[in-house]
């Protein structure tokens, strides 16, 4: 009895879309007009251009954050100006425990209106702020424990990093280099795999400076793409014929094509451009590659595409996904 193959669906709305979690330290430098490490210039970048296929999000665990920064900030200022502290003796006194004692409940509401403002920035943007506290999220707290108990991170970069996790984030970009060193992420997978949460333990630390070019941006999505569903992948691209408008597709590990099929083509070209093509394997326009004969059924095939579907050349060593219709 032959052994039954599953073969591996993609989506391209879920699984080609790469989320970047957006960390603190890069809304702040951004709402400061900051560019020493390129967090304004990134950010830039995606407002001025969208990549389909990259998706920019934080959480309000973030804006908190940011909240505290700049409310700590003004405080400092407020006293430099106000009560003639120099700046080290501001800062010093902006983190006792009791911060705040030269602050009336007016100056806290005007810190928060100036906040407001700033926070609206990314109102135009394309960071999306996902709200997590209040909804179900089952294990949060878990995670969180698991991590301190076995890893460096201070509670609040292990709060942030568990909302990334639960935005389903691919890749962090900060650029607070304790954040994310190598060590640090050891023990954060262990964490996860003691766990056993479905959650994937290989998300990545990116810094601004590496998606601070159009070509830097398409480079990582390539990679990344590419080695997120290559196990999905069941077969390549070999030839396009534009007359006949038709194309060969040879299957790999004992993937096959069959007639009702929606098929996913993805190729990435002039570097790491991206392009993808789906196409449905109608009844009669499925042929076995070497004798031409019509099948239902192959590993090696030619396929006749509809008359208002056709393939581009460059398309050629694409890679073949079964789709999800």
């Amino acid at each position: 009895m032959s052994k039954t193959v599953v073969r591996p669906e993609i989506d391209l709305i879920e699984d080609g879309k790469l989320r970047l979690f957006i960390d603190t330290n890069i809304l702040i430098d951004f709402a400061e007009g900051l560019d020493e490490k390129s967090c304004r210039r990134f950010l830039k970048l995606f407002i001025q251009k969208k990549f389909d296929n990259i998706e920019l999000v934080t959480s309000d665990y973030v804006l908190w954050e940011f909240y505290g920064h700049f409310r700590d900030e003004l405080y400092v200022r407020k006293l430099v100006k106000e009560h003639h502290y120099g700046y080290v003796s501001a800062n010093k006194e902006c983190s006792r425990r009791a911060k705040y004692r030269k602050a009336t409940p007016r100056d806290m509401n005007v810190f928060g209106k100036a906040i407001q403002s700033k926070v609206k920035q990314f109102a135009d943007s394309p960071v999306s702020i996902q709200r997590l506290i209040g909804k179900k999220l089952d294990g949060f707290s878990e995670i969180v424990e698991a991590i301190l108990q076995r890893s460096k991170f201070s509670y609040k970069d292990t709060i942030v990093f568990v909302s990334a996790l639960f935005t389903r984030s691919q890749m962090v970009v900060t650029c607070d280099e304790d954040f994310s060193t190598e060590g640090h992420l050891e023990s954060v997978k262990e964490a996860l795999e003691s766990l056993n949460r479905s959650f994937n333990p290989e998300i990545q630390f990116l810094r601004p400076e590496d998606m601070s070019s159009v070509k830097k941006v398409e480079t990582i999505y390539k990679n990344w793409f590419i080695k997120n569903n290559k196990k999905k992948q069941i077969g390549a691209l070999t030839k396009v014929w534009p007359r006949a408008n038709s194309i060969a597709i040879e299957c790999t590990s004992g993937n096959f094509v069959e007639v009702g099929d929606y098929l996913c083509l993805v190729r990435f070209h002039q570097g790491a451009k991206f392009a993808s093509k789906v196409i449905r394997v109608k009844d009669g326009n499925l042929r076995d590659y070497d004798t031409e004969k019509k099948i239902r059924r192959g590993g090696k095939i030619t396929i006749r595409l509809a008359t208002d579907c056709s393939i581009e050349p460059c398309m050629v060593g694409a890679m073949v996904f079964l789709h999800v219709g």
